[in-house]
C-alpha cells in the first residue's frame, strides 16, 4: 500500500475514533439524571461557558437565575415538571441560593486571577455605556476606580460570591470567616472550579465529567483590548492585591485543587480529541456552523416554544 493511502486510512481510523468517543460522550450525558448549576463570576469567561450549554442542551432542559429578587422568584414559581426537566441552571447566581435547588445538583464555576479580573472588569464598565458606572469609570483612572468607587464586585467578588455569605458582607467587611466558608464550599460542594487561565484544560475537565462531546469552541465577549499588567503602575497592582487578598488566597486554593482534579481524570485523550478538530479546517467549520444556526434558531423561536421543545 503506498504511503498516500496508508496516511489517508490512519486520517479514517482517527476520524472514526474520534466519533465513537462523541458518541460515547453523548451517551453519558443523557443518562446523566442530576442538573448542573454554573455559578457564574462575573468577567471570568461564564459568557464562552454559555454558548457551550447552549449548543448542548435543548432550550427547555436550561434556566437562568440572575441576582434580582424577581428572577428568583420566577424560579421558585416553575412548575415541578418544568424543573425536573433542567439540565443546566446557571447565572451570576450567589452560591447561597444552593438551597433553593435541587439538592443532587453538581455545582461548577470559574476563577480568574483577582487582578485581571479587577482590570477586566473595570475596562468592560468603561465599554458598556449603559451600565450605571459607566460614566465613575470614564472620569477615573484604575487606581482611582478600586479605591473609590466602593463596589463589591471590587474587593474580593470571588470569595464572596462563593462563600454564599455575600448577601450579608458589606464593602469593607469581607473576612477569613467568609474565605474559610468559600474553601469549604468549593473544596466539599463543587464539582470543578475552572480556571479561566486554563480554560481548554477546564472546558475538557467538564466534558471528561458531564460527558460532553468535545468541539472546538468560540471565545465569547473577550474584550478587544485591555491593558496587561505589565502596563499597569506597580502602586495599582498593590491596591488591586490589597482589596482583593482574600481572592488571592483563594484563587491560590483553587489552582490546586484544578491540579488535582487534572492528576486524578487524566484528559490527555480528550486532548488529543480537541487537537484532532482544531487542525481539521472541516471540523473547525462544521463546529462553528452548528453553532451558527442553532444561536439564529434561539435567536427567531418564540420563548414560549423554545421551553415546550
Amino acid at each position: 500500500m503506498s504511503e498516500k493511502y496508508q496516511n489517508i486510512e490512519k486520517e479514517i481510523n482517527r476520524m472514526n475514533e474520534f466519533v465513537h468517543a462523541s458518541l460515547l460522550c453523548k451517551t453519558k450525558r443523557e443518562k446523566s439524571g442530576s442538573p448542573i448549576v454554573f455559578v457564574h463570576i462575573p468577567k471570568t469567561g461564564g459568557m464562552t461557558f454559555y454558548s457551550m450549554i447552549r449548543e448542548i442542551y435543548r432550550p427547555s432542559e436550561l434556566h437562568k437565575i440572575n441576582p434580582a429578587a424577581e428572577s428568583i422568584e420566577t424560579y421558585k414559581n416553575l412548575p415541578r415538571a418544568r424543573k425536573d426537566r433542567l439540565k443546566a441552571i446557571y447565572g451570576h447566581m450567589d452560591y447561597g441560593l444552593r438551597d433553593l435547588l435541587p439538592a443532587d445538583s453538581a455545582y461548577v464555576t470559574l476563577m480568574r486571577h483577582p487582578v485581571e479580573r479587577v482590570i477586566s472588569h473595570f475596562y468592560y464598565v468603561r465599554r458598556t455605556e449603559n451600565d450605571p458606572r459607566h460614566e465613575l469609570a470614564m472620569h477615573s483612572s484604575l487606581y482611582d476606580w478600586v479605591a473609590n468607587c466602593k463596589l463589591e464586585e471590587m474587593e474580593n467578588g470571588q470569595t464572596r460570591k462563593l462563600s454564599g455569605m455575600a448577601a450579608g458582607v458589606k464593602f469593607g467587611e469581607c473576612s477569613t470567616e467568609v474565605l474559610a466558608q468559600a474553601k469549604t464550599n468549593i473544596a466539599r460542594d463543587f464539582a470543578l472550579v475552572g480556571i479561566t487561565e486554563r480554560y481548554d484544560e477546564t472546558y475538557l475537565l467538564m466534558s471528561r465529567i458531564f460527558g460532553w462531546p468535545i468541539k472546538n469552541y468560540p471565545s465569547i465577549n473577550v474584550a478587544k483590548w485591555k491593558p496587561g499588567q505589565s502596563e499597569i503602575p506597580a502602586k495599582t497592582l498593590r491596591l488591586i492585591e490589597k482589596f482583593n487578598a482574600l481572592d488571592m488566597e483563594l484563587y491560590d486554593y483553587a489552582t490546586r485543587l484544578f491540579a488535582k482534579k487534572i492528576e486524578d481524570l487524566d484528559i490527555r485523550h480528550e486532548m488529543r480529541l480537541l487537537q484532532e478538530r482544531r487542525r481539521s479546517r472541516y471540523l473547525r467549520w462544521q463546529d462553528a456552523t452548528t453553532l451558527y444556526v442553532k444561536m439564529k434558531a434561539r435567536k427567531w423561536t418564540p420563548a414560549w416554544l423554545q421551553i415546550a421543545s
